[in-house]
């Protein structure tokens, strides 16, 4: 077990969880292989950012066409 797992374990033990169920979650925590970083969560930012602007383009865009097509008719 790595360090963090044993914390994990020795707190998960503390608070009264099973010797079994503790392990398996220590185990599952281990096994994590990839953990967000802050690089990866401004990167999902900015992509959420730059959708929101897209969706905007396409509303504007949608209240033109609607506007031009009232003055048709």
């Amino acid at each position: 077990m790595t360090t963090m797992v044993t914390e994990i374990y020795d707190a998960l033990k503390i608070a009264g969880v099973p010797e079994d169920k503790a392990q398996e979650a220590a185990k599952a925590v281990g096994s994590v292989e990839h953990v967000a970083t802050k690089a990866d969560l401004k990167e999902l930012e900015l992509r959420i950012v730059k959708t929101i602007y897209q969706v905007n383009g396409l509303f504007a865009g949608l209240i033109v066409l609607i506007m031009t097509m009232l003055k048709l008719f």
